[in-house]
């Protein structure tokens, strides 16, 4: 009988320690997986915040295009006209 007992308190013992372990390994992983998602979340707000910019950048690429394809037709239009402006003056 004492043997026995002897044998259920080991046995009581060892599933403490592996209930202690268990326990911590599960705030170990509850930590990690906070850490993670707040990671994720950084990164989601990162690429947002790179989202916005790509557009930004882009609209004002688009804004400088235009803005050279105006320029450019006002210089072909300022040497025809200054073509039209000597072909009269030679006349």
């Amino acid at each position: 009988m004492d043997s026995q007992i002897g044998r259920l308190k080991d046995v009581v013992e060892r599933l403490n320690e592996e209930c202690y372990v268990l326990r911590s390994k599960e705030l170990s992983n509850q930590d990690l997986t906070s850490r993670l998602q707040e990671q994720i979340k950084q990164v989601k707000d990162d690429y947002a915040g790179i989202l916005k910019k790509e557009t930004e950048t882009n609209n004002r690429c688009h804004a400088l295009e235009n803005q050279l394809e105006l320029a450019e037709a006002e210089t072909v239009l300022v040497k025809l006209k200054k073509r039209n402006n000597l072909a009269i003056l030679s006349q």
